[in-house]
Formats: C-alpha cells, sequence, structure tokens
C-alpha cells in the first residue's frame, strides 16, 4: 500500500503486528513514504498498552498525534495498575529503564 500510493494514513496495532518491533518499523517505512501513523490497541492490557505507547512517541511527530491508546477503560480488570494512564488526552511516557520502570515486576515473581 505504502509503495502504490494507496494510503494516507496507516492504523499500526502493535500486538496484530507482532510486537511494538515491528510495529515501529512499520510507522518508520509510513513516515518514509509521506503517510502519517497512528497507534492503537486491541483493547490489550496494561503491558501491551504500554509497548503501544512507547510505539507511538518513537515515531516521527509521534508524540504531538492523537493515537488511540486511551482503552483501559474497556476492560473490567488488569494485570496491574495502569502504568501509562491516559488523562486528559496526554500519556506520560515512562523514562526508567525498561518497558514501565518496575510497574510490571510483580507480573514475574
Amino acid at each position: 500500500m505504502l509503495a502504490a500510493g494507496a494510503a494516507d494514513a496507516l492504523v499500526l496495532k502493535p500486538m496484530a503486528l507482532g510486537g511494538p518491533s515491528r510495529a515501529l518499523a512499520a510507522g518508520r517505512a509510513a513516515a518514509a513514504a509521506g503517510v502519517d501513523a497512528v497507534v492503537t490497541t486491541t483493547v490489550d492490557a496494561a503491558v501491551a498498552r504500554a509497548g503501544a505507547v512507547h510505539v507511538a512517541a518513537a515515531l516521527p511527530d509521534g508524540g504531538e498525534r492523537a493515537h488511540g491508546l486511551a482503552t483501559a477503560d474497556l476492560l473490567a480488570t488488569d494485570l496491574v495498575d495502569d502504568p501509562v494512564p491516559v488523562t486528559d488526552g496526554r500519556v506520560a511516557v515512562p523514562t526508567e529503564v525498561g518497558l514501565a520502570g518496575g510497574a510490571f515486576d510483580e507480573l514475574l515473581r
């Protein structure tokens, strides 16, 4: 689609694309082709949402674009408290080492 110039925008769902690395590669390819990329979730739990936040932030102009990341409330429960909540349409991108600092450490015990 990108090579054919058949897209104005590309919707990236990291978990459907095989993970954050593949989604980021697709987003960068879209940017190189002059196509906007938007990151959304597949109504994922906290771990995948945190990964999607990093993908969105890493895209060219990703931090200034509206993405579809406010999906936590669509789940009845989650694995852990949300380390990347959407508040007033904004997400604070974690800066600690790892996906979200130590937010998921309890899942590894």
